[in-house]
């Protein structure tokens, strides 16, 4: 049975409120087996004489996809509430939901599994059509992983995508990005203390918050890199901050908060105010909290990072003591520059106690969009590839 609740947290041991839904034609069969042998490579290892350093390089990796350790549950769709997020570029502030697709272990395909937590994946899109669910488009992925036993997360970032085309809180810094997966880890962390809705009550005590990757595509790979970042040194947001929004331009959260935008009334002196209750009401309802600053919420422990085809406006420096690939598509027709690799120049090299590694991987023939499946259109035409750019390749920081 799925629990539905809506509303804020009360600090209580209560679960968290929100609501989680299976999707549909996701659900993944589950066959049991007494297999006891552990996984088996894809084929022999190539043998290594001298330099064993290069062996992650020479040998075969074991298999993704068979001889799995767990079944996937369905896809499940979570709305944990909205988060008061700040852009980077312009201290605007905004508000986006926090949702998106969740998977994890149902049920272990081995009598001898007895994994007590598993560690979490963070998926973050890009740009793109906010139109578009983009954020489901990284499900196949997820669905192999939590067969692994990881519990995966995809956010969606549309309205912060929205929220540029509108031109009230444009952010091609990306720190409201930082401040969503920050945000979504919070809440997951609240989860698996006092459990949570529906199928996410299953996560309480599950999550292993000393395994986390995370996973960013275009413009979501410089908001990876900021929540790199953003971890120990993070930007809160506080009441007062979304009330000064709010009376400067009550009109921009009519659309999606308008009990928000109501609570504003005038006055006799004409001068816009809020009305108290109306505020509070609004925000309980909309289960509205703000992005926590680094003195209110401890860092979570980042095993590795992965930046695919990412944008940099910001000229990222300082991504420290965490593992980092940026995978560089030979025939991103969007991020034509390649912005990852100046990325990883940039963090190459750290403080002589910083031994995480850095790699920078070039794939042949790859594209832009098709890493993920609801981006369907080849982004690298074979003429006029100039002219098809997307807009926010073109931005400045």
């Amino acid at each position: 049975m799925l629990m539905l609740l809506s509303g804020c947290d009360d600090g209580s041991l209560a679960p968290v409120q929100g609501t989680a839904l299976p999707v549909p034609g996701t659900e993944t069969s589950v066959q049991i087996s007494d297999q006891r042998s552990e996984i088996q490579s894809t084929g022999t290892a190539l043998p290594i004489q001298a330099n064993t350093m290069a062996a992650r390089f020479t040998g075969v990796a074991p298999a993704t996809t068979g001889n799995t350790s767990f079944t996937s549950s369905p896809a499940i769709e979570y709305q944990l509430g909205n988060l008061v997020a700040q852009a980077g570029t312009n201290n605007r502030i905004l508000i986006t939901p926090v949702r998106g697709w969740v998977r994890y272990p149902l049920a272990s395909t081995r009598l001898t599994k007895a994994a007590t937590r598993f560690p979490v994946i963070v998926f973050l899109h890009g740009q793109h059509d906010w139109s578009k669910q983009s954020y489901q488009g990284y499900d196949y992925l997820a669905k192999d992983l939590a067969a692994q036993g990881y519990v995966v997360i995809s956010i969606d970032a549309n309205a912060i995508n929205r929220s540029i085309h509108r031109g009230n809180s444009g952010d091609t810094s990306s720190r409201s990005r930082a401040q969503l997966v920050l945000g979504t880890l919070d809440r997951l962390r609240e989860i698996d203390k006092r459990g949570g809705p529906g199928m996410l009550d299953q996560l309480k005590g599950k999550l292993d918050f000393t395994r986390i990757g995370i996973m960013g595509h275009s413009r979501g790979g410089q908001g990876i890199a900021n929540a790199l970042k953003y971890n120990l040194t993070r930007v809160g947001v506080e009441k007062n901050d979304l009330k000064t929004a709010l009376l400067a331009n009550p009109d921009i959260f009519q659309v999606s908060y308008p009990k928000l935008s109501n609570a504003v009334t005038k006055a006799e002196s004409s001068l816009a105010i809020i009305n108290e209750e109306k505020f509070d009401s609004a925000v309980n309802e909309y289960n509205i909290y703000y992005a926590a600053s680094a003195e209110s919420t401890p860092p979570y422990h980042f095993k590795a990072a992965f930046l695919l085809a990412p944008t940099d406006f910001s000229n990222n420096l300082g991504l420290v003591n965490v593992p980092l690939a940026t995978l560089l598509p030979s025939c991103d027709g969007d991020v034509i520059n390649l912005d990852g690799s100046l990325t990883y120049d940039r963090n190459r090299f750290s403080f002589a106690s910083d031994t995480s590694p850095r790699y920078q991987i070039l794939v042949r023939g790859a594209n832009h969009n098709f890493y993920n499946t609801i981006w369907t259109r080849d982004d690298y035409p074979s003429s006029n590839l100039l002219m098809l750019r997307s807009a926010y390749a073109n931005l400045s920081p």
